[in-house]
């Protein structure tokens, strides 16, 4: 069989350096870098500069209610204070996250260059349950036992490590949480769907850790938290409301609450509509006063009339997610899929639509994040094989075990042994093809 090579170039690595702060001092803001690039929904790190503070307390919004705990350090980049007792790596990759995730909630609500002048975004990042409990008990704050939570009044978001996904995603999503509470005091001025709706919808992301490259407000994609599918799911089965409907109610799930916040955002005119709701609900909302006011005199002035945003409503929600999470599941890297730690008894299965050779209209939303170039590409000369994939050792393989890839149906079409410290891949088709591969070096 004649395989057939290319090759293509990667954009330059990131710079992220991290160092200790000189003679004692804190840096201002503005003298550290940070450069993103952004393009539509997609930021790319270019150059961050981070430092470790050791137990001093940067200027937050925080003010003083966010103090040291043993075992913790503080780290700054241009925009954000950092409390952790995770690795620098760790460090990295969460300082980076945030500082890709600014510039994209800014050209939601709006640029932030005064506000974050003189001061910092606080995130408090604990190894452990127990670690976080110790920091919050240590800021006179209740305990927290599930997931993450930006502190009303307190100004600051609080979490502990997970998986890495899950670890994006709780920041992503208190991130979005936290600057509406720095920018405007909190969000309990903005109405029903919008509150969980932005932030879930914002957390909804896909992550290139090579490209250091960021896309959020992805609606189509593979890991836990799909809410495309919840959403569509809940949609059916309480037979199809309208968005007024839905609207009326306020909060609604959290997987319909991102579908309508999608909605309002799904072509190019309505984004502006939908960015100019964001501005007008942040700078005039009013927390004695009934959020809903201010949010509807937002639609009626922005959207119209509400029978034709039922209809585009229901014509949009006729889609099918691309991914459909079976058993257990799968986070995503960039394009890749990658399946969990297996768990006793239970394998990772993920539906995918559209069936093969079924023909579907475009869409925009099907697979909403960027093709990641390949810096390797091959290419069958053979017509006996249809399908290629690529499986990529994320760590060290066992000395023996067996993997079975299953497309379709109750078979697996492919088996991949691994034995004395050798790959060995069957097909279980009906050519009994079977090749051995050697260990990577």
């Amino acid at each position: 069989m004649l395989f057939l090579l290319s090759c293509l170039s990667l954009p330059a690595a990131p710079e992220v350096r991290l160092r200790a702060a000189s003679s004692g001092r804190i840096p201002a803001p503005a003298a550290l870098a940070a450069r993103v690039e952004t393009q539509g929904r997609t930021s790319r790190l270019v150059e961050l500069e981070i430092v470790a503070l050791g137990p001093r307390v940067p200027r937050t919004f925080s003010r003083h209610l966010i103090g040291n705990t043993e075992g913790f350090d503080w780290y700054v980049s241009r925009h954000f204070a950092l409390k952790t007792d995770l690795p620098e790596a760790r460090v990295r990759e969460t300082l980076s996250l945030l500082e890709l995730g600014l510039p994209q909630l800014e050209a939601i609500f709006g640029d932030t260059a005064a506000a974050l002048a003189d001061r910092r975004l606080a995130f408090v990042f604990a190894s452990s349950r127990p670690a976080l409990r110790r920091a919050m008990a240590g800021d006179d704050l209740h305990v927290l036992n599930l997931g993450g939570i930006t502190q009303e009044g307190y100004w600051g978001a609080y979490q502990y490590a997970g998986s890495s996904y899950q670890n994006r995603y709780i920041i992503l999503h208190e991130f979005a949480h936290l600057f509406q509470y720095a920018l405007a005091g909190g969000t309990r001025h903005c109405y029903g769907f919008f509150i969980e709706g932005i932030a879930d919808f914002f957390s909804s992301h896909v992550y290139d850790p090579e490209r250091q490259q960021l896309t959020v407000n992805v609606l189509d994609r593979a890991p836990m938290h799909n809410h495309l599918a919840a959403g569509l799911a809940e949609w059916e089965r309480r037979q199809r409301p309208p968005l007024s409907a839905l609207y009326a109610e306020g909060a609604t799930t959290r997987g319909l609450d991102v579908l309508m916040t999608a909605f309002l955002q799904s072509t190019p005119e309505r984004e502006l509509k939908w960015r100019l709701y964001c501005h007008e609900a942040l700078r005039h909302g009013r927390f004695d006063q009934d959020p809903r006011r201010l949010s509807d005199e937002l639609m009626a002035a922005l959207y119209g009339d509400w029978p034709a945003l039922d209809r585009g409503f229901s014509a949009w929600m006729e889609r099918l997610p691309t991914f459909v999470q079976l058993d257990h599941g799968f986070d995503q890297c960039g394009e890749a899929l990658v399946s969990q730690d297996p768990l006793p008894g239970r394998t990772a299965r993920l539906g995918l639509n559209p069936p093969p050779l079924t023909r579907t209209p475009a869409d925009a939303f099907t697979r909403d994040y960027p093709r990641s170039p390949p810096r390797r590409r091959a290419w069958a000369a053979s017509k006996t094989f249809s399908l290629a994939f690529a499986l990529d050792a994320t760590a060290r393989l066992p000395a023996a075990g067996r993997l079975d890839l299953q497309l379709g149906g109750d078979t697996p079409v492919l088996r991949l042994s691994i034995s004395n410290g050798q790959q060995i891949a069957l097909a279980t088709l009906s050519s009994n093809w079977t090749c051995v591969l050697p260990p990577a070096p």
